[in-house]
């Protein structure tokens, strides 16, 4: 019985392979990001869909100093999504396949058990 129970724990301890994998990929963009792209990224995740205006008057920026770099970085990953692409304004935000990644990168949940 105690082992069962010990069993089931390490189960519920452990993330999906996808789930980790998709972690890593995005802590290594994170990582591979400059402090003034980070900020636009962590911005973008708080904050949602925005258009590159509403993220510099958001974040005090100038458009082109660091968002274009942080956006396309992302882009070109797959973890970043632009809304109205052919529009004037677009928008921008974190993908919906990567968005529980990135809150667990930002904000890493404490797991209710542990192996023991």
């Amino acid at each position: 019985m105690q082992s069962a129970l010990a069993d089931c724990r390490e189960q519920l301890a452990r993330k999906h392979p996808a789930d980790e994998y998709k972690e890593s990929e995005i802590r290594e963009w994170i990582s591979s990001l400059i402090e003034p792209e980070k900020s636009v990224i962590v911005w973008l995740f708080h904050r949602g869909p925005a258009t590159p205006t509403e993220i510099g008057n958001g974040l005090g920026l100038q458009m082109q100093d660091v968002i274009p770099a942080a956006i396309s970085s992302g882009f070109s990953k797959g973890f970043i999504q632009i809304d109205n692409i052919h529009s004037s304004t677009p928008k921008y935000r974190i993908h919906d396949n990567y968005h529980d990644a990135v809150r667990n990168v930002l904000h890493p949940p404490e797991r209710p058990f542990t192996a023991s």
